[in-house]
């Protein structure tokens, strides 16, 4: 069983500069444990099904939360280059009570990609993507959100 080696809290503005490291070394709580089997779980699906997409330079990223007794794990595909956001090629897996998957799905068609380095001769203006039919809610939208909120080093502002 793994166990916990440090732990890094931020505050609510996500400061850098204001975070609280602890380095005593502890077993996983009971939260941590489940977020950790799902994790696993999901990951080992991942490995075996040919529904999951790897495209050149990305990784696919997981991300299990438990809510409201809803357990899922939101598969997101992050770029390994920097200066590019991902949008799509992405994946959620259910669970049941017992941390057994009970769905697993695409959120998303493809994949785009867009360049947002600062030095590039275009500006990308707007970029569009679809979703298959049922499959938004507000925690994916969230998700999503979260996930393009980045620093547009040209602007300073978000994108």
């Amino acid at each position: 069983m793994p166990v916990v080696l440090a732990t890094i809290s931020f505050s609510e503005d996500l400061n850098p500069n204001n975070y609280k490291l602890d380095t005593l070394v502890r077993q996983l709580s009971g939260k941590e444990n489940e977020l950790y089997t799902i994790r696993q779980k999901a990951l080992a699906d991942i490995n075996k099904d040919t529904l999951f997409k790897l495209y050149k330079n990305t990784s696919l990223n997981l991300i299990p939360i438990v809510t409201n007794n809803a357990k899922r794990v939101y598969v997101i595909t992050g770029p390994q280059i920097n200066g590019v956001v991902l949008f799509g090629n992405d994946y959620l897996f259910e669970f049941d009570s017992d941390n057994n998957i009970s769905d697993t799905r695409k959120l998303h068609k493809g994949l785009i990609s867009v360049n947002s380095e600062k030095d590039t001769a275009k500006t990308v203006l707007a970029s569009m993507h679809s979703i298959y039919p049922n499959t938004v809610s507000l925690l994916q939208l969230q998700m999503c959100a979260r996930r393009c909120c980045m620093k547009n080093s040209r602007h300073g502002t978000r994108v």
